[in-house]
Order: structure tokens, then C-alpha cells, then sequence
């Protein structure tokens, strides 16, 4: 039992806790999607990567090919008719080169968006880094005001804070990075738009060859001064691009390591999030009154009504036990997601809607509300999950019919499994229009004759 000075000290404790862990619920939400974006972002800087290399190979050889057309066209004013299939073989590489210069203007447009996109992550990531160090600030503290139970939460917690801290200097680097080659970019950018108005010149200028053909002198003339303009462009631009090519190349390299960073710290941030839970239990236990106190108590007070619920059923003849605790799953035949049935699954419709709607009616914080066996075989699920699904939309029936469907991933198979008085568990959840959401998910054991059934899962945010 605690003492009196400890009496005094649950509600604030109690609030703490529950504070603590909905700053890491969130927290998590936004590490697990800028996590996935940056991936996304570290995919497409690979591309450019390759791109770049192949770009700034190709302007190198494109000005060879512009140098030696160049000493050609000096020494070729000679040139009998016989010249004229050369010409002809001239006016195609011109094209080709042409061609080049304009794939250069599409190929810096896409990398000054794509930086600009990676630096936004950039900063999103700096924020959330400064969230992390602020709430690992507040663990140390409530750890400490906590005591024993305290202790291997305050250890994750000064975990969090390294690695807030490494990741906040990674980013700056990033930052850094982002900015001079965006600069440099840019800069380049505007060279090749410069080079687009002579690409028009020299466009012109082979429609001119054809016309030119039968007089050498204005052929070579043309010729010479066109070549001239293109020779003296890809000088201009070779550095810079050159330069762009191995500034993308550091920063492909500094991203993937920035990727490998936030994925050690979702995983600091699970482990965190599995402290607090067992913390929260912990609190529970020793009395002290938490934020999601009633949530707990739902879900143990529902429990035991299904669990009466079932065994008057098996009482009175309403359904077997063997067929009550069927696991042969049969798929039911086009469904995708795949639905499957049991001996139970129209027993449950007729008896657990009534129960599990009558929850969700009373608050509105409640998610989701429904009875799972312990292989994580959820029978009946609430009524605005239990659509008929529609052929062909795997999206739309994951989120819509979700009934009938076995939910054997780490918080479904937890919860269904779970013999304690109440497990918590913490997941994503996507809302739908690409929106995640961190849901808190309480079960507890549902019992029929002697025999674990299941449990009763509560979603809730």
C-alpha cells in the first residue's frame, strides 16, 4: 500500500505519464512519416545522382565532338560537291547537340525541385529533433520524480537526447549542403537558359545548311560561327556542372546516412514507447489514477460482458464450445483483403454488434471497439467497418471492410493473446488522405468455461 505522502503524488504522476506518452505518440507519428519521406527523397537524389554523372559525361563529350567540328569546319572551305554527305552527317550531330542542351535545361529544372524538396524535409526533421530533445528533457525529470519505477524509462530517455542531438547537427550539415548546391544549381540553371536562346539560333542555322548546300563557302561560313557559339558555351558551363554533379554526389551519400540515422531512431522511439506502456501498467497497478483509466476500465468491463455473453450462449444451447473456439479459418472466395469464416462468425454478428456499437455511441474517442479470438481473428467488427467489399479497390475495402479478417501484426497479436488485466499497445494508423494517426489500443482477456478466448480491443486517440 502506499503512504500518505505517496497518496498525494498519483494524479500528478499519473498525469505526467500519460502527458509524457502522448508527446511520444506523437512524435513517433512524425518520425515514422518524415522517416518514409526521406527515404522517398534519398530514392529520387539516387536517380539524380546517375543522372548528373551521365549529364555531365555527355556535355564533356559533347564538347569534344563540338571542338573537332570546329577545326573541321576551319579547313573544309576547299570542299568540292562531293562534301555533301558529310554536310548532311554535320547537320544530324548539330541536331543531336541541340538535343543535349535542351535535356541539360529539363534535367537542372527537376534538381533545383528536388532540392528544394529535400531541404523541406530538411527542416522538418531539425523540428522534430528539437521536439525529441524537449520531451527527453521532461522524461528525465518525471523519471526522476517517478523513482524506481522510473529508472528504465530515464535510461531510453537519455538515449533520445543523444540521439535528438546527433540528429539535430546531421541536418544541419544537410542544410548547409542543400543550400550551396542549390545556389550552384541555380546558377547553372540560368547558364542553360541562356544556352536554350543560342539552341534557337542554331536550330535555325541547320535549316539554313539545306538551303546552303550548293554554295560551300556560306555552308563552311554558317558553320563555323554556329559551332563557335556552342564550343564556347560548353566551356562556360563544364565547371558548373561538373561541380553539380559532385555536390550531388556528397549529398546522395550524407541523405542515405541521414536515412540510416532516423531509422535507429524510430527504433529508440519504439522502444521508448514500450517503457511507457509498461510504466503505465505498472501505475495502474500501484493505484495511481491515469488519463486513460476509463479507457482501461471499458475495456475489462466489456470483456467480461462477452465473456458472459458467450457462456450463456454455450448454456443454453446457442452454440457449441468446440465451435465457439473454431480455428479453421475457410477464405471466402474473391475477397482481397482475404475474409475467412469460422463456426462462430454468425453467432458473433447476432450477438456482439449490439454490445460493441453501444461503446462507440457512448464516446466519441473510441475508434474502434471489437471482440478478437486469440489468433487475432476479428468475426464481427463495428458496423461502419463491415462494408461489402467492392471488387477490384484492395484500398477501399482495407479500410472499409474490415471484418472477417485476421489481424496477426505485433498489436493485433497482443492484444489477442494477452492474459494480463489489460495490455496497451501503441501503433500508426493511417486516417485516410494519407494522414497517420497514433492510436492507443487497450485490450483485455476475454474468458469462456475456464478457456481464453480472446480479448477485447479498444481503439482510441
Amino acid at each position: 500500500m502506499l503512504d500518505t505522502t505517496a497518496n498525494a503524488v498519483p494524479p500528478t504522476l499519473g498525469g505526467a505519464i500519460g502527458g509524457i506518452w502522448s508527446q511520444l505518440a506523437d512524435i513517433a507519428v512524425d518520425i515514422d512519416v518524415i522517416s518514409k519521406r526521406f527515404q522517398e527523397q534519398t530514392n529520387k537524389i539516387h536517380f539524380l545522382n546517375i543522372a548528373a554523372s551521365g549529364l555531365a559525361d555527355a556535355n564533356s563529350k559533347t564538347g569534344e565532338v563540338a571542338e573537332l567540328a570546329q577545326q573541321v569546319s576551319g579547313t573544309v572551305g576547299d570542299l568540292t560537291d562531293s562534301s555533301r554527305l558529310t554536310l548532311q552527317g554535320a547537320k544530324a550531330e548539330i541536331q543531336a547537340l541541340v538535343d543535349g542542351v535542351r535535356r541539360t535545361e529539363g534535367h537542372m529544372q527537376a534538381l533545383v525541385a528536388a532540392l528544394s524538396r529535400v531541404g523541406n524535409v530538411a527542416d522538418r526533421i531539425e523540428f522534430i529533433a528539437r521536439q525529441t530533445r524537449m520531451l527527453a528533457l521532461n522524461a528525465t525529470i518525471e523519471a526522476a520524480r517517478a523513482g524506481e519505477m522510473g529508472k528504465g524509462f530515464a535510461v531510453v530517455a537519455s538515449e533520445v537526447k543523444a540521439l535528438a542531438g546527433q540528429t539535430s547537427d546531421a541536418t544541419q550539415m544537410i542544410a548547409s549542403t542543400i543550400g550551396e548546391l542549390a545556389q550552384l544549381s541555380n546558377r547553372v540553371a540560368e547558364e542553360n537558359t541562356a544556352s536554350l536562346g543560342r539552341v534557337d539560333s542554331v536550330l535555325n542555322a541547320t535549316d539554313e545548311l539545306g538551303d546552303a548546300v550548293d554554295d560551300p563557302q556560306t555552308l563552311f561560313s554558317l558553320l563555323g560561327s554556329h559551332i563557335e557559339e556552342i564550343v564556347s558555351t560548353g566551356r562556360s558551363g563544364e565547371t558548373d556542372r561538373r561541380q553539380v554533379a559532385s555536390a550531388i554526389t556528397d549529398i546522395s551519400a550524407n541523405i542515405q546516412s541521414e536515412t540510416e540515422h532516423l531509422a535507429d531512431a524510430n527504433s529508440v522511439m519504439e522502444k521508448l514507447l514500450a517503457e511507457t506502456e509498461g510504466l503505465i501498467e505498472l501505475s495502474h497497478m500501484e493505484g495511481i489514477e491515469l488519463p486513460d483509466a476509463s479507457f482501461i476500465r471499458y475495456a475489462q468491463d466489456y470483456a467480461a460482458k462477452v465473456s458472459a455473453l458467450f457462456e450463456q450462449a454455450v448454456d443454453g444451447g446457442e452454440i457449441a464450445l468446440d465451435d465457439l473456439f473454431d480455428e479453421a479459418y475457410r477464405p471466402i472466395e474473391g475477397t482481397d483483403p482475404q475474409q475467412l469464416l469460422t463456426r462462430f462468425s454468425t453467432f458473433t454478428d447476432r450477438v456482439l454488434p449490439p454490445l460493441q456499437e453501444g461503446l462507440l455511441k457512448a464516446d466519441s474517442r473510441v475508434i474502434f471497439c471489437a471482440a478478437v479470438d486469440r489468433n487475432g481473428y476479428l468475426p464481427t467488427h463495428n458496423l461502419k467497418y463491415s462494408q461489402p467489399q467492392r471488387p477490384g479497390d484492395v484500398a477501399w475495402n482495407a479500410a472499409n471492410s474490415r471484418t472477417r479478417r485476421i489481424f496477426d501484426d505485433p498489436a493485433g497479436l497482443a492484444a489477442a493473446r494477452n492474459r494480463k488485466p489489460f495490455s496497451l499497445k501503441t501503433y500508426r494508423r493511417d486516417m485516410g488522405g494519407g494522414t497517420m494517426a497514433m492510436v492507443k489500443d487497450l485490450s483485455a482477456p476475454i474468458v469462456v468455461k475456464g478457456r481464453h478466448w480472446g480479448g477485447f480491443r479498444i481503439g482510441y486517440v
